[in-house]
């Protein structure tokens, strides 16, 4: 998925001594390094959308037949939640930006949203690469910038968490005693992140980024739940913000770009520890996909519009880093 974030673990990332976050962010950068080469990529590429293809069709055939689909919630998915989730990817980036001691101003912190975004959808390196690669050109050191990707992906991960954790509290899904459990490291999860953050810039910024990480959060089950609405199944929204938690479980594998196929399967599976049906949740994370692949295709073209803006630079960024890979891999 165009927006399916990748887990920010930047590649080749030196643990801080020290620093727990810092020490599994480098673990999980080392794990992933196999799948940066580019023929790999592809592969993993094609595979993922075989993989995607087949959960698809599986996914729909289980389900009642739809005699026509919810239009409204389709239109929320493709042109308000798909920019939104831009948005906040955005203002994400400038606050990873910040912490690493390198500043983006918004037009910029745009541009490279965009290639990250595109970046996970091809066999080039992706989001994590991208924002590093662009935080170094502004002067920021691999370790820093490689730190500053790694806190934001765990104030991402443990905002997932506390909010999957309270979510399953109210809608008494499974047992109290795992809901508390999962909320409990969640807020641990961010509490050491943010900690660590306000150590390198600010306790500002450590608060706007978990303000930014709840929202996409938050954003990520609307549109689930709306996937549910355009396949016309019903669910709460405590059980929406348990199965979006597949996107960050997909991210943080990070082995297929755009976490193609492996976020259908990790919602299926999530569904079914909270009692609702796979097949349902498949088929709304497949719906939720396509409308912001939909959704990302109309804002770059809306951008690419603006001269001398944002998506002309993204889109020129993006074909001289596709075209360096192609010279590498041959």
């Amino acid at each position: 998925m165009l927006l399916c974030r990748t887990a920010t673990m930047a590649p080749d990332m030196a643990a801080q001594p020290n620093s727990l976050i810092s020490t599994l962010g480098g673990l999980v950068s080392r794990a992933r390094q196999a799948s940066k080469k580019p023929g790999l990529r592809a592969l993993l590429l094609t595979a993922g959308f075989v993989l995607f293809v087949v959960l698809a069709v599986g996914s729909f055939r289980s389900l009642p037949a739809i005699e026509s689909p919810t239009w409204w919630a389709a239109a929320v998915l493709v042109f308000v939640t798909t920019p939104l989730t831009l948005a906040l990817n955005t203002a994400e980036f400038r606050l990873i930006a910040a912490t690493a001691g390198s500043p983006f101003d918004w037009g910029k912190a745009l541009s490279t949203t965009v290639v990250a975004s595109l970046a996970n959808l091809l066999p080039v390196p992706g989001a994590a690469a991208v924002r590093t690669t662009a935080l170094m050109r502004s002067g920021a050191s691999l370790r820093v910038s490689g730190e500053a990707n790694v806190l934001a992906a765990f104030v991402w991960l443990g905002a997932t968490a506390a909010l999957a954790g309270l979510g399953l509290v109210a809608s008494d899904t499974i047992a109290a005693w795992v809901s508390i459990l999962v909320l409990t490291v969640g807020v641990v999860v961010s509490a050491s992140a943010m900690w660590r953050i306000q150590a390198l810039a600010s306790s500002q910024v450590a608060a706007r980024l978990l303000v930014i990480e709840v929202a996409t959060v938050l954003t990520s089950a609307v549109r689930v739940w709306l996937g549910y609405e355009v396949i016309r199944q019903s669910i709460g929204f405590g059980e929406s913000i348990a199965i979006s938690s597949g996107v960050v479980l997909a991210a943080l594998v990070g082995f297929v770009p755009g976490g193609l196929g492996i976020r259908e399967v990790l919602a299926g599976g999530l569904a079914s520890l909270i009692g609702q049906a796979s097949a349902a949740a498949i088929a709304a994370t497949v719906v939720d996909r396509l409308a912001a692949q939909i959704g990302m295709v109309l804002v770059l073209l809306a951008l690419l519009l603006i001269p001398s803006g944002p998506g002309r630079a993204a889109l020129q960024e993006f074909r001289e880093r596709s075209r360096n890979e192609t010279g590498e891999e041959s």
